[in-house]
């Protein structure tokens, strides 16, 4: 099984789209995902699965729309993917307090 990062977009930030974390770990679970964590209320979440990218994907976003009646983009990001873009900080040294390092994710180039 391999772990995987799924960030999902536009949720918590406004009274229409809040996404409880607690029932968004039940449905990961339920799914049939294994480890599962999530991120404060950043809808960030960690999940170890054998599914492959497209499934894993299509799967989070069906069942967060099944059960929450609202549309949730996922950017999927491997462990190693994270891995590569922490290593590849142009500012390592520049970031006294890592919390308030912000990345951008895109799901695709641009």
């Amino acid at each position: 099984m391999a772990t995987h990062v799924l960030l999902l977009r536009g949720i918590n930030v406004g009274k229409a789209r809040q996404l409880p974390m607690a029932e968004l770990r039940e449905l990961m679970t339920g799914l049939g995902y294994g480890d599962v964590r999530t991120y404060l209320r950043t809808g960030n979440i960690v999940l170890s699965t054998s599914h492959g990218r497209t499934r894993l994907v299509s799967t989070v976003e069906e069942g967060i729309k099944g059960r929450f009646g609202m549309p949730v983009p996922v950017v999927l990001r491997s462990r190693a993917q994270l891995g590569r873009i922490v290593a590849a900080n142009p500012l390592p040294h520049g970031v006294a307090e890592p919390s308030k390092l912000f990345v951008a994710v895109l799901d695709r180039p641009i």
